[in-house]
């Protein structure tokens, strides 16, 4: 059964003050096709390897965006 908490026990759950400057940095949409509906996405470092939600490591895309880039497209 998959886990809410990547390998060093870090929560799926990003803080909202977290994903509130995420979104106001990222403009309400997706960074790479502009999309009003978006998941927020670690990747600097991905989050397998997170220690923790840091804003200047998550970034907003859509749900296509998102599955083209966490599969290395």
């Amino acid at each position: 059964m998959p886990s809410n908490r990547n390998a060093l026990g870090l929560e799926r759950f990003i803080p909202l003050e977290v994903k509130r400057l995420v979104r106001q940095r990222d403009k309400f949409g997706c960074v790479i096709c502009r999309a009003a509906f978006f998941q927020y996405d670690h990747f600097d470092p991905e989050f397998a390897s997170a220690e923790k939600h840091s804003p200047d490591g998550i970034c907003c895309l859509c749900p296509t965006c998102h599955q083209e880039v966490s599969a290395g497209r």
